[in-house]
């Protein structure tokens, strides 16, 4: 051939690396252009390559599938270079793609002619050699050390803090986008470099990178710590790749969020925080899931830099921020020890962390004294910021910095005055008794959740912040153990909360208990106080937030000289930043905090810390008091705080009628409005275009006594109920497990649950076609994760229903399968539907995240072994990662393996199918996390199928409250896939 060959390969790089921008950095800070290896294979072909092979009417002796296989980027290079015969001498050689950028000349022709064809290779290789971050371990550098004219691709760089000086810092952290074709993430990195090239520097990227590395072979491991992407050195300047955190650092959060005003939020608030725990049980033992015996070695590792400041907010943000995943970062000051398995544990290598506020009285120092170190410290310091979130979550950052400002006071009365350690927990010695002062405070103000705030506080009290190291928690799995009892505990107290027993809402007076914890030192005069019938109410114009709100009438719009209380107005401004860095500085009302309309448009929202010097006043209920009981009520299964006076929802009836037929039932609305006593988790007004499906019972109204309605449809559909509808009817009185004195009492009540099957007998029809000839295994797939919390006890009625009536169907004989997305490889066989019910309120929801495509890859593995047909149905809201641009989510490869092996075994198309069952926010509609969801779901429906290499359709989605018969039958029957419309008799029979 043939120049025009190489010729076409000049112009497809040069227009390819101009089109997708590639240009990278080398060591040298020079741009330079690249390619990657996708790019290069994109573009060769057998054709192509054999073209290049008959170089000037010259066969040259290569084989095109080995050099399509091995040899693409030195191919690509030789050519460039106009070199394409040299491909044999590298095939001789061995010299693959995987052993490039080439660093020296092969042993075997280094004294060779030949030595001056690989100089000349290593010289221009670097174009075809870009650094690359895959995702498995082995695809992306590791301490490795790379030559200062490799290239890395990075497209953006931004500095994120503008301050940060190279020369001076120990580290800079940069705001990193990777071209995409380096990289198998799309979204932002960070580049945490450490420039300078002195001693200290070197062992803090060290420490750093060492732990990284370890904790990569570790399971979920950075789910509570940031996800580390690589580390590298290029002239003497190291570099290590960790996840961007888009929420900032735990201390900001602090700073710029009000405290959790729902239960709800409150559990997903400490599940989050708590679930740094487990980030400290990996570092803990990094080889804790090794087959250990009395020969082999543990590696055991202390973080010894636990501050606000090290932990990040990351992943997916929540319109309120609770949701999202915290996670440990900053691990210079770490260090990793050797022990020998069973024996002794030895102190770690102190590297000088751990101090100021948060560190334990056993390190304590005023010097650079290295004294011993154990994984102690790291439970005490997580404590100590523990204890702060624990008062932030009921006064805000307001109440935390008096708490700072108290624990500061207290301890320039100690041996710590002067020293670096004012504001610790401890005089040095002991815990320090404000501590418990303010613990016990917050405790009487969780109005409506003091057993919760109490529970918090044993843990922090009695397993963390502990004086004597010996006597904390040895292991912070069994923090984290505690933890989780405490959310089963709740769950099963919660029926024995009635209206009686919850605190009032009222805009009376604030009551002391209500008040932050004052001073033993300061003096409240009572005439300081305001006082007198003149003086204007602030109930309707002081910003208040939180589940209690009082309003005193006798707070002035501005304090009166000298009143040491605090006061604003609405009008009033502050700046969080503004507020004095002096803790001793006495509290002014520009201390308020504000949040700013960048996170909540309403001041209603803002939150509001009475005056301190109001006294205690009468405890008499006024008469807009709003009571609201903690358990099962019409609200949710939740625990319900006290509402707002001016956010009073009229209630649904107890147990409204639902005995009619082809008529509106009591109280509701006709089609397109939305009835004020609906139970929000009951799902939107439903259509009343088609009639209601139900007997008609003794007392009814008979059919002819009945206004025709012309909006009926023909029966030539099957008129199929919805879950609600079965539950209303079926099982009358079935509520929440907790709801029973015992589990015996509930399945003792269930036996008077009416047959489904006879009050609907349409569905007879329906579950015969889901059975088929030989019965069909059925799976349930759990999303557990916190943003499902919410959804609790839909979720469980769903799968009561679903469940009840596959077994009643006899759909699968052998009992269906229970997986929760965060153990699918652990399932539960249920034979009674109770037990389902019961398994999903006892589980704990409290993953940051929902690895569905994983989970499902684990279901799909048992799945093909059993070779049986199923029916998968996942119950999820689509919230897994709301920023991953991927709309598959790791879904894709396990229908894949199932439609490959539904096509391999020549079976029915059906044989497998996955339904995905979706929740969502009924009251708000346009929640922007559960559109994303939703139109993930739908493309997993309606779009998936042609990605696949076999297009079989096989996956549906549908929402909760639709009717059974297209949640069951929508992934089995291709004409009811994403067709909302009823089912035809043909397609039910």
């Amino acid at each position: 051939m043939s120049d025009d060959a190489i010729e076409d390969f000049h112009s497809y790089v040069d227009n390819y690396t101009s089109e997708n921008n590639c240009i990278g950095e080398n060591g040298f800070g020079e741009r330079q252009k690249f390619i990657s290896r996708p790019a290069l294979t994109a573009y060769w072909t057998p054709e192509k390559v054999n073209s290049v092979l008959c170089y000037q009417d010259q066969w040259i002796t290569g084989n095109c599938d080995i050099i399509l296989r091995d040899h693409v980027i030195v191919f690509s290079s030789l050519v460039m270079n106009s070199r394409p015969e040299n491909i044999t001498l590298f095939c001789r050689a061995g010299i693959t793609d995987t052993r490039l950028p080439l660093d020296s000349v092969p042993l075997a022709y280094s004294e060779a002619p030949e030595a001056t064809i690989f100089r000349e290779f290593m010289k221009s290789q670097w174009r075809f050699c870009p650094l690359t971050f895959g995702r498995e371990p082995g695809t992306f550098p590791v301490k490795r050390d790379i030559d200062p004219y490799q290239i890395v691709p990075v497209v953006e760089k931004e500095k994120l803090d503008p301050q940060a000086d190279e020369s001076e810092d120990e580290s800079v952290i940069y705001k990193v986008k990777l071209h995409q074709d380096c990289a198998y993430f799309s979204d932002y990195v960070v580049f945490k470099e450490y420039p300078r090239k002195d001693r200290e520097t070197e062992q803090l990227y060290q420490n750093e990178a060492t732990m990284f590395s370890q904790l990569g072979e570790i399971q979920n491991s950075f789910q509570h710590i940031v996800r580390h992407y690589g580390s590298f050195g290029q002239l003497g300047k190291r570099t290590i790749v960790l996840e961007y955190a888009r929420g900032d650092t735990l201390q900001a959060f602090f700073k710029n969020r009000p405290p959790p005003q729902s239960y709800a939020d409150r559990v997903r608030f400490w599940s989050n925080f708590l679930g740094l725990l487990k980030g400290l049980e990996a570092i803990q033992d990094f080889t804790k899931a090794h087959n250990h015996n009395a020969t082999t070695y543990r590696l055991k590792g202390t973080h010894q830099d636990i501050r606000p400041q090290n932990i990040l907010v990351c992943g997916s943000l929540d319109d309120d921020g609770y949701g999202a995943p915290f996670k440990f970062a900053d691990l210079g000051k770490s260090h990793i020890r050797m022990v020998r398995n069973g024996g002794i544990d030895r102190p770690a290598a102190d590297q000088h962390g751990n101090g100021i506020m948060t560190g334990p009285p056993e390190v304590l120092r005023d010097d650079r004294t290295t004294i011993m170190v154990s994984f102690a410290g790291d439970i005490w310091s997580f404590g100590g910021i523990a204890s702060e979130a624990l008062i932030w979550s009921i006064w805000g950052e307001h109440g935390r910095m008096r708490y700072q400002t108290e624990r500061n006071r207290r301890t320039k009365t100690t041996k710590l005055a002067g020293g670096n350690h004012e504001g610790a927990f401890h005089d040095g010695d002991r815990l320090l008794s404000v501590v418990k002062e303010w613990h016990d405070k917050a405790i009487q103000s969780s109005e409506g959740s003091g057993i919760f705030t109490e529970e918090l506080s044993r843990i922090i009290l009695e397993l963390m912040l502990v004086a004597e190291p010996q006597d904390r928690a040895s292991k912070a799995a069994v923090i984290y153990q505690r933890w989780t009892d405490i959310q089963r505990l709740m769950r099963s107290q919660q029926h024995r909360f009635t209206l009686a027993t919850m605190p009032t809402v009222r805009t009376d007076p604030v009551p002391a208990a209500r008040q932050l914890p004052r001073s033993q030192s300061a003096s409240h005069a009572p005439g300081d106080r305001p006082s007198g019938p003149n003086q204007p109410s602030r109930a309707a114009d002081v910003p208040h937030y939180g589940p209690i709100i009082y309003a005193s009438p006798g707070a002035r719009n501005d304090p009166a000289p000298g009143q040491p209380g605090l006061a604003r107005s609405q009008s009033t401004s502050y700046t969080p930043d503004s507020r004095s860095p002096d803790p001793n500085q006495p509290s002014t009302a520009t201390e308020v905090p504000h949040y700013g309309s960048r996170i909540y448009a309403s001041p209603m929202q803002s939150l509001w810390i009475p005056p301190e010097d109001v006294p205690p006043l009468s405890e008499e209920p006024s008469e807009t008091t709003v009571e609201t009981g903690l358990g099962l009520t019409e609200e949710g299964y939740l625990p319900q705080y006290p509402s707002r006076v001016n956010d009073q929802r009229p209630r649904q009836p107890t147990n409204p009628s639902r005995h009619f037929v082809n008529h509106k039932p009591p109280g509701r609305q006709p089609h397109g409005s939305t009835s004020a006593s609906q139970s929000a988790e009951n799902g939107p007004a439903r259509d009343d275009s088609r009639s209601r499906y139900s007997n008609v019972m003794p007392g009814d109204p008979g059919p002819s006594n009945l206004p025709p309605n012309p909006l009926q449809r023909s029966n030539t559909m099957l008129e199929l109920p919805d879950v609600d509808e079965i539950w209303d009817r079926c099982f009358e009185g079935a509520g929440s497990i907790s709801s029973f004195g015992n589990l015996g009492q509930l399945l003792n009540r269930n036996k008077k649950t009416r047959d489904p099957l006879i009050v609907f007998p349409d569905l007879k029809k329906l579950l015969e076609r889901v059975k088929g000839a030989k019965g069909r295994d059925q799976i349930f797939l759990v999303d557990d994760s916190v943003s499902m919390m919410p959804h609790l006890k839909q979720l469980m009625r769903v799968s009561r229903v679903l469940g009840y009536l596959l077994k009643i169907g006899e759909v699968d004989p052998d009992g269906f399968e229970l997986f929760f997305a965060s153990s699918a490889a652990s399932e539960a066989n249920i034979q009674k539907t109770t037990r389902l019910q019961v398994a999903i309120e006892d589980h704990s929801f409290t993953e940051p995240q929902c690895e569905i495509g994983p989970a499902l890859d684990e279901i799909v593995t048992g799945v093909i072994e059993k070779d049986k047909p199923v029916s998968i149905y996942v119950l999820t809201n689509g919230h897994w990662d709301l920023h991953d641009r991927d709309p598959s989510c790791g879904v894709e490869g396990p229908v894949g393996r199932l439609t490959q092996h539904i096509r391999g075994g020549n079976k029915q198309k059906n044989w497998a199918v996955v339904q995905f069952i979706r929740f969502y926010d009924v009251k708000n509609l346009n929640n922007w996390k559960d559109q994303r969801g939703k139109r993930r779901l739908e493309y997993l429906d309606d779009e998936l199928t042609a990605r696949l290499e076999h297009q079989l359709d096989i996956v549906d989605t549908r929402d909760f409250n639709t009717d059974v018969g297209s949640i069951l039958l929508g992934a089995i029957s291709p004409k009811l896939d994403r067709n909302n419309t009823r089912i035809p008799p043909s397609q039910a029979t």
